[in-house]
């Protein structure tokens, strides 16, 4: 399954998500990182899988009868079984074969997945972005601060992985 999914990721160059209800705040995170990510907290697991293989989306759960359907089932899914938001970020991107968490791509929408466009810039000299579908505006201010952290912490786990692999 897992061959699967990483054939799949290089046909086309970014993996696409359908995240299931209990993993709200990963949704939000893989969004920032600029991955196409739809979040769908009110779905049942036989819809879940539906889209997910109507979307060509890889399904991250860690709701356990959805893992094992959706593998009986033969549809893309990756079991995420850690607690905290940088533990499971390490947990999908190691086994997507992804070494980084790459903040120089462009983000998405954290709200509804739109893309982001640069608008300008504000009084501070910050650059603004704004949704191209619910036209919500963003900029890196303290916020930011918080998930660059986040994400060096992702980028430690994915290097401590990498370093226990070889040894």
């Amino acid at each position: 399954m897992l061959q699967a999914m990483q054939r799949s990721r290089e046909k086309r160059l970014e993996p696409q998500f359908l995240v299931d209800g209990m993993l709200g705040s990963l949704a939000v995170k893989l969004r920032i990182l600029g991955f196409d990510t739809i979040y769908d907290k009110e779905s049942t697991d036989s819809d879940l899988m539906k889209i997910a293989r109507e979307s060509k989306r890889i399904l991250l759960t860690s709701d356990k009868g959805l893992i094992v359907q959706s593998r009986l089932s033969r549809l893309p899914c990756v079991a995420l079984v850690q607690r905290n938001d940088a533990e499971r970020l390490a947990e999908l991107l190691d086994q997507l074969g992804i070494s980084r968490v790459d903040t120089s791509k462009s983000s998405r929408c954290s709200l509804c997945n739109g893309q982001l466009e640069m608008e300008g810039t504000d009084d501070l000299a910050r650059q603004i972005y704004r949704c191209l579908d619910c036209h919500k505006k963003y900029w890196r201010g303290s916020h930011w601060d918080k998930l660059e952290k986040l994400f060096e912490l992702v980028n430690f786990y994915l290097s401590s992985k990498k370093g226990n692999a070889r040894g």
